[in-house]
């Protein structure tokens, strides 16, 4: 699957939960970015620079507290396809989503990537949770 049939379906997945959680505002708990994020991250810019990054967080915000949202998934384009990147903020875990994995699991040099790209998604989230929404008191440590 290309990365731009992996964004459709993710974008399509973003309008579905906001147009099915109207009647309960506040119980967002899943938070689509869009891969402009990963891909500005990954180049070493700085995301709360960018517009269309600054309008996706704040996006939906109105009805939704950034706090109730349990898990945030951004979708990454790689040198060699696609994954996405669940954060769990309940658990405190990163869930790899990478449909290049095979049938014989990840190797090294993958989980090393993915390491690499989780670290750098992972310290612009909270940068940006932090910027965007200054009452919500998160901890990115564990």
């Amino acid at each position: 699957m290309s990365h731009e049939i992996c964004t459709a379906i993710f974008r399509r997945l973003a309008q579905l939960d906001q147009s099915c959680s109207k009647d309960t505002p506040g119980n967002i708990w899943r938070k689509y970015i869009e891969p402009d994020f990963a891909t500005t991250v990954l180049s070493n810019a700085d995301p709360l620079t960018v517009q269309s990054i600054r309008t996706g967080f704040q996006e939906g915000t109105g009805v939704c507290n950034p706090a109730s949202c349990r898990m945030w998934f951004i979708p990454a384009i790689l040198p060699d396809g696609w994954a996405v990147y669940l954060f769990d903020m309940t658990r405190k875990r990163i869930i790899v989503l990478d449909p290049a994995v095979g049938p014989f699991g990840y190797s090294n040099q993958r989980v090393s990537m993915h390491e690499f790209v989780s670290n750098k998604l992972h310290a612009a989230l909270f940068n940006c949770l932090h910027s965007f929404f200054s009452s919500w008191h998160c901890d990115s440590t564990n």
